[in-house]
């Protein structure tokens, strides 16, 4: 697992690992690639990767509809079954 920063500082983004114990590597993208690449909308966001780099699941983020299971794609809309008369 990676943390990626948009836009901070290197020093403040060092800083805010040190000061919240975080166990793995933050990583500093200044260029929008990552977002672009993975469809990020806003952040916080979370986006799990396989080791082929297929996107396999998404966490809650900015602009997804509440409710929605956070590591499931969306299921399609359910068709109602049409009675006769």
């Amino acid at each position: 697992m990676i943390g990626v920063d948009f836009g901070d500082e290197p020093a403040d983004v060092e800083a805010f690992g040190e000061r919240y114990d975080i166990p793995f590597p933050l990583a500093i993208e200044d260029q929008d690639r990552a977002k672009k690449m993975f469809g990020i909308l806003g952040c916080p966001s979370t986006v799990l990767i396989d080791r082929k780099g297929r996107i396999v699941g998404r966490g809650a983020e900015f602009g997804r509809p509440p409710g929605q299971n956070p590591l499931r794609p969306p299921r399609p809309p359910r068709r109602r079954a049409r009675r006769s008369i």
